[in-house]
C-alpha cells in the first residue's frame, strides 16, 4: 500500500508542476508585445523580415498573391551584409493543396542595412529594384 501512496503524491506533484509551468509561460506570452519593427534592419525572425518585405513590395503597388497567402513560407540567410528571403510556396495537404515533397520559389528578396529592398531577377541572376519587379510582372499575360 505505500508505494501506491508514493505514487500518488509524485503524480499529483507532476501535475502541479506541470500546471506552474503552463501558467508561467502564459504569463510571459501575454507581456510579450506584438509590435512589428518599424524597419526590415530592425527584424529578428523570419516571419518579421516577411512583414518587412511584404510592406515594401505593396508600397510599390506591387499587387501579388504571396502577401496575402498563407500557403507561402519564407527562408532567411545572410547575404553581402544584408538579408536575404526566399519566399517559396507550401503544400501541406489541408488548406495547402499541392505535393507535400515540393516547395516551389514565388521570388526572392534581398535587404540591404539601409532597408532597401531588392528583388532577385531569377533570369539575369541579379539583384534589381522593386520597380523592375513590378515592371516584370505588369508585362505578363493576364490569364
Amino acid at each position: 500500500m505505500k508505494p501506491i501512496k508514493i505514487l500518488l503524491f509524485v503524480f499529483i506533484a507532476l501535475i502541479v508542476i506541470v500546471g506552474i509551468v503552463l501558467i508561467v509561460f502564459k504569463l510571459i506570452d501575454a507581456n510579450t508585445t506584438t509590435n512589428e519593427p518599424s524597419s526590415a534592419t530592425e527584424a529578428t525572425t523570419d516571419k518579421e523580415y516577411f512583414n518587412a518585405v511584404k510592406k515594401q513590395v505593396k508600397a510599390a503597388g506591387i499587387d501579388v498573391y504571396w502577401t496575402d497567402s498563407a500557403c507561402v513560407f519564407v527562408r532567411t540567410y545572410d547575404e553581402d551584409g544584408g538579408k536575404a528571403l526566399e519566399i517559396r510556396e507550401k503544400h501541406d495537404g489541408a488548406g495547402c493543396p499541392g505535393d507535400p515533397q515540393f516547395s516551389p520559389r514565388v521570388a526572392a528578396f534581398r535587404i540591404s542595412k539601409s532597408n532597401k529592398v531588392e528583388w532577385f531577377e531569377p533570369i539575369s541572376g541579379r539583384y534589381t529594384t522593386l520597380a523592375e519587379y513590378k515592371s516584370s510582372l505588369d508585362a505578363l499575360p493576364t490569364p
